[in-house]
């Protein structure tokens, strides 16, 4: 932009004797050696003495009052209070290496600019995408919860052998009975056959590595569970505690639950009645314990460090909970020290175990019980189900509910 000086007079700082000269002058002698230099000749209305006697010829555009630093680039640039009589202190010069170098700096930059937008296009023709891929994005690594069948057996039969150990040792938790615990609540213990489990281990194998499987969950605050977890029917999402039709870590539509689990769950839950009914005379057994058909499932395993404090499933539909209808948990594999009680005191619970093969049921009064699992006892699993399986150290629970 134009800059214009407005001291009216100069101090000719190249004359080797003082002469005074006023701006105007000074404007005249800049402008004309600008066009001198770019091989213009003119002829001059105000020159200064020592000009004439030179022959200089320099010539100025008619009266002049602001100089224009874009014509005259030799010019050097000045603060505003560095202009009068004293020599004073000048800015810093723009000179027309600097220019060049500037104009190198940005035809570099642009040459850069260029290649990134032709990169862009040639990812644009080849169908991929300057942003990330969503699938890569937010890729979730499958967790497989069976041995590799790559792998040698000497990892099976290590873990065998670990079983046998087991077996031997005296088992210092004392044996869970099966019956009602509380109203509401009923254990059925060793009820799922070995051919069942089986069955569900290879299934949740093969749901778990596809789409919408396995991953390591985390509440909002970033805290990670203690457990693998994949979901069926319907996503449910531990930091908004909603079920969705897909979950945002990966956008994935959760797998359907398999027609054999929901026969599996609706069989456990009549002879769960028919128990009630043998312990206590109801005219309704319905009403302790409500009948479902379940359309969610939360498939979760821990390894053998593997935790889930006290806490209640109430993420349901207010009319799926007011009715009580019942959460059904299938346990496979290694067994489980499983809290459950009132109120949310590790203190004031009740332990049982649950194992292999076992179904657990709360429903209507018991539907907001408090439950958590406080330890996996390693090597619990039965000798057939990891010979058949390859199922890693830890167990597989399966709970069903209906939203």
């Amino acid at each position: 932009m134009y800059r214009p000086i407005t001291a009216k007079v100069f101090r000719l700082l190249t004359s080797p004797e003082p002469v005074l000269f006023n701006s105007r002058q000074i404007s005249s002698w800049l402008l004309s050696a600008g066009k001198m230099s770019s091989g213009k000749d003119s002829t001059s209305e105000d020159s200064s003495p020592s000009a004439v006697k030179r022959g200089a010829g320099i010539r100025s555009r008619p009266s002049p009052d602001h100089i224009d630093r874009r014509e005259c680039k030799c010019a050097p640039e000045t603060s505003n209070n560095s202009l009068g009589f004293n020599r004073g202190s000048f800015g810093k010069r723009r000179s027309r290496i600097d220019l060049r170098s500037e104009q190198r700096t940005g035809d570099s930059n642009s040459s850069k600019c260029q290649k990134n937008i032709r990169a862009r296009v040639e990812r644009s023709k080849s169908g991929q995408s300057y942003c990330k891929h969503a699938a890569s994005a937010n890729h979730v690594k499958a967790f497989d919860i069976c041995l590799p069948s790559s792998s040698d057996s000497a990892g099976l039969k290590s873990l065998l052998e670990m079983e046998e150990f087991q077996e031997n040792v005296e088992d210092p938790i004392e044996e869970t009975r099966q019956g009602v615990l509380q109203p509401g609540m009923v254990l059925l213990k060793h009820y799922i056959s070995l051919n069942d489990q089986i069955e569900i281990v290879k299934s949740c194998r093969e749901l778990g590595l596809g789409p919408g499987g396995f991953y390591t969950p985390g509440y909002k605050y970033g805290a990670k569970l203690r457990l693998q977890m994949m979901c069926l029917g319907l996503n449910w999402d531990p930091e908004t505690r909603k079920y969705e039709d897909r979950r945002p870590i990966d956008g994935c539509k959760p797998p359907s639950i398999p027609h054999e689990f929901n026969q599996l769950v609706e069989t456990a839950i009549q002879d769960a009645h028919a128990l009630i009914r043998k312990d206590i005379p109801l005219s309704n057994v319905e009403d302790m314990l409500p009948a479902m058909s379940p359309d969610i499932c939360i498939v979760n395993f821990y390894t053998t460090s593997g935790r889930l404090g006290l806490h209640q499933d109430r993420d349901e539909s207010r009319d799926s909970l007011d009715k009580g209808l019942p959460v059904v948990s299938f346990s496979v594999g290694d067994s489980a020290e499983f809290l459950y009680g009132n109120q949310r005191d590790v203190n004031k619970a009740d332990n049982i175990v649950l194992e292999s093969g076992d179904v657990l049921i709360f429903g209507g009064k018991s539907r907001h019980v408090f439950h958590g699992v406080t330890s996996i006892i390693p090597n619990s699993a039965p000798k057939a189900l990891i010979e058949e399986t390859g199922l890693c150290p830890g167990r597989l629970n399966l709970t069903f509910r209906r939203y």
